[in-house]
């Protein structure tokens, strides 16, 4: 917790301005927490953004998607995603059960209409 609390306080010394010296200030930092290197990535990130630095935009997107923090982080999220969609399969497909159950009833309830011709008149 302390180290965290350390890393912290570096970046946010570092981070104090916002220029293209600002990210290498912040580069010059060495984390020694994975919360640290994150949160420095994501300074950077938020940095180059905000200066319109699109190269080093589309880099620090590039390193944050390759850290196992984003890895372990987005095959927890598909994994919960897919949890949901196979229950929303399943109640779709007892829907349609149901669903297939009630139009076959309605089909064998439906009396057909004979129009009887007015020749009576």
């Amino acid at each position: 917790k302390e180290m965290v609390k350390s890393d912290e306080q570096f970046l946010d010394n570092a981070s104090k301005t916002k220029s293209k010296d600002n990210i290498n200030s912040i580069l010059k930092v060495k984390p020694k927490t994975t919360y640290g290197k994150l949160r420095q990535l994501l300074l950077i990130l938020s940095t180059a953004m905000e200066i319109g630095d699109l190269p080093t935009t589309f880099e620090v997107l590039w390193a944050l998607e390759a850290s196992p923090v984003f890895k372990s982080a987005f095959e927890e999220v598909e994994a919960k995603q897919d949890a949901k969609d196979e229950k929303k399969d399943k109640k779709d497909k007892k829907k349609d059960k149901k669903d297939k159950k009630d139009d076959k009833k309605d089909k064998k309830d439906k009396v057909k209409e004979v129009v009887l011709s007015e020749e009576g008149e």
